[in-house]
């Protein structure tokens, strides 16, 4: 999976993952873009570091309608 200009969300994350773990708290994040940016392919690497923390991870699609 190709992540190509995604290494300050990448970062960012990792931060905040670091300091949700350290009982520290941490902001929101909202990912948006047009349709084909890669939003998907992030929040897939989100996940799967997240799982690899043995974080409870839940997937929830929506529609638009």
């Amino acid at each position: 999976m190709a992540l190509v200009g995604r290494d300050e969300q990448l970062r960012t994350w990792r931060i905040t993952v670091e300091r949700v773990q350290a009982g520290r708290s941490a902001q929101p994040a909202v990912l948006y873009g047009l349709r084909g940016v890669g939003k998907t392919v992030l929040l897939t690497v989100f996940r799967r570091e997240a799982a690899g923390r043995d974080w409870i991870v839940a997937h929830r699609g929506a529609d638009r309608g």
